[in-house]
């Protein structure tokens, strides 16, 4: 793209922006369909950016996040390369220019972070490093053989388990991907017919198996759309475009796996805890006494608990809508109380909520009276029949549960004798 091209392109973005910018400052009521239509609009890596920011309650206004989550629907949009058939196999391309265009977007959208840096929205998202992390993400998503790796990694990961099944990788470059084409249909058209039992069997195995990639295998794919997978003729599930796939290690796991078990247990103010714990990375331990004092912890945790006993409660009763028992209800109800706390969600919880985000649209239609308590029970089971050193891993649990309650004694100022 030339330094012209450069020019026109930032000119477009500033001539769409300004004006759904203007609706959010003052709070028009279409305030988000405007800044959706902005993305759509524009397209190249606008569609991705308002995909990220649809699931970050903790940054931006409800209505404005539930409008930008339509997005997760316009696949082809936001799309940086192109898939097409060639014999047995199936090439991926990167979309001609969309690098150029890519770098003058992300110039404009970083005179647009230091422009409206004064809104205290702006302050408290962290924009310019938001931005930063989209144009890594990016910029990844333009390198296909950082999806190839990833791609073939998932494949040694999941060949044989979950029932899932991943193509093969032949061979990548740059800008080009060859992989095994994979015969069927995409699940999205199979959800335009009326949903049986076997569409039922499809968004189960797809819920566990992302739970098993999260918890036991610490890597999974971060956007399980529809039209990402596809229903072979054998009735097996193949998974498709790799381009975003999340990692899960180190203390995140560990308390995320406790924040299951209380779910389990139906011990709310465990989980409410374990979800306090998740937010860690996002604040500075420097400011955690000062950001969420005692007095203030101890507010939050109540809230949490409270929220997470009414979401347990709606989720058990299947005549409610899905909307008000799924967990991204749940999610948006936890982050609008730490929100105001002036806590910041965790990156890994981040892409797990995004991969969730994007199957709960399956099940929505595939499995609408899902009860996530059950699911979760039962999954727990299993899992704990596939650890033959179980009993290991819970005494390591509660050893490391006693020294985090230390740490809290200690943040409060509590003196221990030794």
């Amino acid at each position: 793209m030339t330094n012209e091209g450069r020019m026109i392109r930032a000119w477009r973005v500033l001539a769409v922006w300004v004006p759904a910018l203007a609706a959010c400052l003052r709070g028009a009521p279409d305030r988000g369909a405007r800044v959706r239509e902005a993305c759509l609009a524009l397209g190249g890596l606008w569609p991705k950016v308002g995909q990220t920011c649809s699931f970050r309650y903790d940054l931006f206004p409800v209505d404005i996040c539930d409008a930008l989550s339509a997005l997760q629907g316009t696949d082809g949009q936001a799309s940086v390369g192109v898939v097409r058939r060639v014999g047995d196999r199936a090439v991926k391309t990167v979309l001609p220019g969309m690098a150029a265009q890519a770098a003058a977007d992300f110039a404009v959208l970083r005179l647009i972070a230091r422009v409206v840096g004064w809104w205290p929205v702006v302050r408290r998202a962290r924009l310019r490093e938001m931005v930063a992390q989209l144009d890594t993400t990016f910029t990844r998503e333009l390198d296909l053989r950082y999806e190839g790796a990833l791609q073939a990694a998932m494949r040694t990961q999941l060949h044989g388990r979950h029932g899932l099944y991943v193509p093969k990788v032949y061979a990548v470059t740059a800008d080009r991907l060859e992989m095994e084409y994979i015969e069927g249909r995409d699940l999205s058209e199979v959800l335009r017919r009326p949903v049986g039992r076997r569409a039922r069997r499809h968004a189960r195995r797809l819920l566990f198996a992302l739970l098993r990639m999260i918890w036991e295998d610490n890597r999974f794919h971060g956007d399980l759309h529809p039209g990402n997978v596809r229903v072979m003729p054998d009735g097996r599930l193949a998974l498709l475009d790799f381009g975003v796939v999340g990692i899960t290690e180190g203390d995140f796991l560990r308390h995320f796996r406790r924040f299951l078990q209380a779910l389990d247990t139906q011990d709310w103010r465990w989980a409410a805890k374990q979800f306090l714990y998740l937010q860690r990375d996002f604040v500075p331990r420097t400011t955690v006494g000062r950001v969420l004092k005692a007095r203030t912890l101890a507010r939050v945790e109540d809230q949490l608990t409270q929220v997470i006993a009414q979401w347990a409660f709606a989720t058990s009763v299947p005549q409610l809508p899905f909307h008000v028992r799924s967990l991204n209800a749940l999610t948006q109800r936890m982050v609008a109380v730490t929100a105001r706390a002036g806590a910041h969600l965790n990156a890994a919880w981040l892409a797990i909520q995004r991969a969730l985000q994007a199957l709960e649209r399956i099940l929505a239609v595939c499995w609408p009276d899902v009860d996530y308590l059950r699911v979760a029970r039962q999954y727990l089971r299993e899992a704990q029949c596939r650890q033959p050193s179980a009993w290991m891993t819970q005494l390591q649990d509660v050893l490391e549960m006693a020294s985090d309650y230390l740490d809290t004694l200690t943040n409060q100022g509590v003196q221990i004798a030794v």
